[in-house]
């Protein structure tokens, strides 16, 4: 998520990620991206869950092309939960390869605990 604009002149984007379908639960969620020169450290991403929403800021030059936990949510299936990636704010550039719910918690990966806010 960016363009070659100065900070400055920085056009606010974000990236959406809304499941088809999500059975209801507590689901552990990860993010993957890609670590670039000028990455940004303080990457703001906001999860839409049963109860309310929360943000996350994630420093995108650490854990690059891994998957990273964000945290572990509840999720009910005719909710819309959502995942919002975002360069609002952000002090560098923003990339996004996936995000990963685990409903099976036997087949989480090894991860890295990323603080809310």
């Amino acid at each position: 998520i960016s363009d070659s604009s100065t900070q400055k002149e920085k056009e606010e984007k974000s990236f959406t990620f809304t499941p088809i379908s999500i059975p209801s639960g507590t689901f552990p969620l990860y993010i993957r991206y890609v670590t670039v020169e000028g990455s940004a450290t303080n990457v703001p991403i906001t999860v839409i869950h049963s109860e309310g929403k929360s943000v996350i800021f994630v420093d995108m030059t650490k854990r690059g092309n891994q998957w990273v936990h964000l945290g572990t949510f509840s999720f009910i299936s005719s909710k819309n939960p959502q995942v919002i990636i975002s360069n609002k704010n952000a002090d560098g550039i923003v990339t996004i390869d996936a995000i990963m719910f685990i409903f099976d918690l036997t087949l989480a990966p090894g991860h890295y605990l990323i603080g809310q806010s």
